[in-house]
């Protein structure tokens, strides 16, 4: 056995891809239909790095691995960052003063929690803080505490309360999320539709209806004056004859119009018109005009808007569709295109060509990630996130390589392109660096915790344990009560945004493979940063009160 830990310990990389891959088999594992997903990565690493306790935990090999940890956790947070940008700025517009004041409110208790354990368990000051960074799972917090503490000699109980603490910090939320999902009887598939909807995704299927103009109110209006936003017209039947409306189009008695929307919006389009058309329409007509689904890849036109789209010399079609990653919705005008979305596009036969070449339709294309765009992202957040914030009284924070990455990700990806540079990546491609910096990270941290969580264990007893989970169980609780029952979020968006509060990828990998959505990533990063601040602040406040 000493043969083979000493192979591995010489061997780093074998042993972080043999850890990556028995997590990820893992992984695979569910009971009653939930599991922990890549989580098991993090897991299996606390287990590898119990069983190669003095092999796996020396100085020499954490150095060399903690480098991996750090470019993983830069790449997964920038990664969430650019998706999940323009969902995060519309949260905002909407309640971000509210979620700023939860995470500040939920975390604040947390770190009295893990004062008042210094008082309910005797623990060591120094102790105790080291729990609150692993409860709240937060390295930039350790290694500000780390700093705080300015080499003293019992800066180590910083990382065993960080151990002990951190596999509770990661199971708890999850374990109590999913307590309030059973004893409330969430229904995920309506949960996921309401958070869809918070975020501004697409939750409801297009569908389509021929209305008849009959209404005499909207007769004589342009289609651009009766239209709501959220409808497109891609065909119309005037005296027997098939075109392709506009915006300027007057509507006249009796026109046949081919509506595409969500069910909700063409009940409303149906009521405006007047009725609807039970006879075949315009859109069996296959003449002089055709429709396409072409793959948008020409970076000229992602980070625009349609309505951008629709203005560009040459276009002449009408975008009734858009596919991205599993998803069709109805684009709006304000719709941002981004690379591999597949568009469905309604437009004269003899200019389908001119149009497909014009978006590209390249699949290999979207497979090229645009490498300086995504240095370039990083490297700003690195800048921003190494900026030190004084808050008064001699204190200095800093956003680390966690917070830094993750704001510019959220800016850049909420701008979309800034001239020619295009900051967002195909969906496809993010998901793929996402998944990779992830498990990287999770390794490396969970051989850096096992040989510590078992000697903590050994040292102190349950006490600590308990302890630690006293701590992440107060957050989680006030998070979720926080979110449901004052900001009426949905289930699925609560626990993002405890994911968020707690700076832990675990639980919002755990939530959007439940949810397959996106939606989760938005109300994990409504509330990370400041989050982050926070508990980088509150790391050094109770070793400045406590000692």
């Amino acid at each position: 056995m000493d043969t083979l830990l000493h192979y591995l310990a010489e061997r780093p990389l074998i042993l972080l891809f043999l850890i990556i891959g028995i997590g990820f088999l893992l992984s695979h594992i569910k009971v009653k239909g939930v599991g922990l997903g890549v989580a098991f990565v993090l897991f299996t690493g606390i287990a590898f790095g119990a069983w190669g306790k003095g092999y796996f935990n020396t100085p020499e090999l954490v150095e060399r691995m903690e480098l991996i940890s750090q470019i993983g956790l830069m790449i997964f947070v920038y990664s969430i960052g650019l998706q999940a940008g323009p969902a995060f700025f519309r949260i905002l517009k909407q309640k971000g003063a509210y979620i700023a004041i939860l995470g500040v409110v939920v975390l604040s208790l947390g770190a009295i929690m893990a004062w008042y354990n210094t008082h309910l368990f005797g623990l060591d000051p120094i102790l105790a803080t080291g729990i609150f960074c692993g409860a709240v799972t937060n390295t930039p917090a350790l290694a500000a505490a780390t700093e705080f503490l300015h080499g003293d000699p019992n800066a180590y109980k910083l990382t065993v309360g960080y151990s002990v603490a951190y596999p509770l910090g990661v199971v708890i939320p999850i374990l109590w999320s999913q307590f309030i999902a059973r004893k409330r009887h969430i229904n995920l598939e309506h949960e996921t539709k309401r958070a869809e909807r918070q975020v501004g995704g697409a939750s409801e299927p297009p569908a389509t209806m021929n209305v008849i103009a009959k209404n005499p109110d909207i007769l004589g209006k342009t289609l651009g004056e009766v239209l709501p936003a959220e409808a497109i017209v891609s065909r119309l039947k005037r005296y027997n004859q098939i075109t392709i409306p506009n915006s300027s189009t007057r509507i006249q008695a009796e026109d046949v119009y081919h509506v595409v929307a969500n069910k909700r919006v063409i009940e409303k389009v149906k009521m405006l018109f007047g009725a609807e058309s039970l006879l075949p329409g315009p859109e069996e007509y296959r003449g002089n005009i055709d429709f396409r689904r072409i793959m948008l890849t020409n970076p000229e036109f992602a980070g625009r808007t349609l309505r951008e789209l629709q203005l560009f010399p040459g276009w002449e079609g009408v975008v009734t569709r858009v596919r991205r990653g599993d998803t069709d919705f109805v684009p709006t005008p304000e719709t941002k295109l981004e690379r591999g979305d597949r568009l469905r596009v309604v437009a004269s036969a003899d200019k389908m060509e001119a149009i497909t070449k014009m978006l590209g339709d390249r699949f290999k294309s979207i497979a090229e990630a645009d490498y300086f765009s995504f240095a370039a992202g990083i490297l700003l957040g690195l800048i921003i996130g190494y900026i030190p914030i004084p808050l008064g009284g001699g204190l200095v924070v800093k956003l680390g390589i966690a917070g830094g990455p993750m704001v510019v990700g959220l800016i850049l990806g909420y701008l979309g392109r800034t001239g020619n540079i295009y900051w967002s990546m195909p969906l496809n491609t993010n998901l793929t660096l996402r998944q990779l910096g992830i498990v990287l990270f999770f390794a490396v941290v969970g051989i850096k915790a096992g040989g510590g969580f078992a000697d903590a264990l050994a040292a102190n007893g349950l006490g600590i344990l308990v302890a630690g989970g006293l701590v992440t169980l107060v957050i989680s609780i006030a998070t979720i009560f926080g979110c449901m029952k004052i900001l009426k979020m949905d289930w699925v968006s609560a626990t993002g945004t405890l994911g968020g509060a707690q700076t832990q990828p675990a639980i919002l990998s755990y939530i959007g493979e439940l949810s397959q959505s996106e939606s989760p990533n938005a109300a994990y990063a409504s509330i990370m940063p400041v989050a982050m601040i926070m508990k980088i602040m509150l790391a050094q406040l109770l070793l400045f009160f406590l000692l």
